[in-house]
């Protein structure tokens, strides 16, 4: 393989690969949505909330169905009594899956101030419950995953998996039987780099 034609496809390599991963998340928040409508026509509201919660987690930027789902789970949780229990898991799953979804930044952060000022409001508002104010504490006091490690683990993951192509792609040449022993170990040194990268954001996200 030529010197022009090795780096061309390994380049072309990588974009099919990130366009797997992103055709990947697409779909899969389309198909949750698209089951949480089906639950939603059945009258099966439960199911209906953990689908829009997935298909927000599986988030994209741009992607349509994570700000569909998400104005679905305000419908339900707005239509419904402000004791009810169903409209107040629909609310806290929009904030819980935004939560979840975010790395180096969090997505979508307007719609958790909103939650959270909704949530306030309606468990201050209930018999015996707490002040509102306190229930504000807490909600603003959340301890989800370190943002940092959780990025790190992305970073990682796809650092790893394409380490590991440039690895077979520049060590090994066309027509010769033996590995280039100073690119072996330059590469093989990045992929255990990343490895550690990703093993290492998995436990302390």
């Amino acid at each position: 393989m030529s010197d022009f034609i090795r780096p061309t496809a390994f380049l072309t390599l990588i974009v099919v690969f990130l366009l797997m991963v992103l055709v990947r998340v697409y779909v899969g928040s389309a198909s949750e949505y698209r089951k949480a409508n089906e639950a939603l026509k059945m009258d099966d509201k439960i199911s209906a909330i953990n689908h829009y919660g997935r298909s927000i987690k599986w988030y994209a930027p741009l992607s349509p169905w994570v700000k569909r789902s998400i104005d679905k789970l305000w419908e339900i949780g707005e239509n419904s009594d402000k004791d009810d229990p169903v409209g107040i898991l629909a609310i806290r799953i929009i904030r819980s899956s935004l939560y979840a979804a975010r790395g180096p930044f969090t997505p979508y952060k307007s719609q958790i101030e909103k939650a959270d000022e909704w949530l306030s409001v309606c468990l201050s508002d209930a018999d015996n419950g707490p002040d509102k104010e306190d229930v504000e504490s807490v909600l603003k006091s959340n301890t989800g995953p370190n943002r940092k490690w959780s990025f790190a683990v992305g970073v990682g993951f796809v650092g790893w998996i394409l380490s590991v192509f440039a690895f077979i792609f520049f060590v090994f040449s066309e027509g010769e039987s033996k590995a280039k022993p100073k690119k072996a170990i330059a590469l093989g040194i990045v992929v255990g780099l990343f490895y550690t990268l990703w093993i290492c954001g998995l436990f302390l996200t």
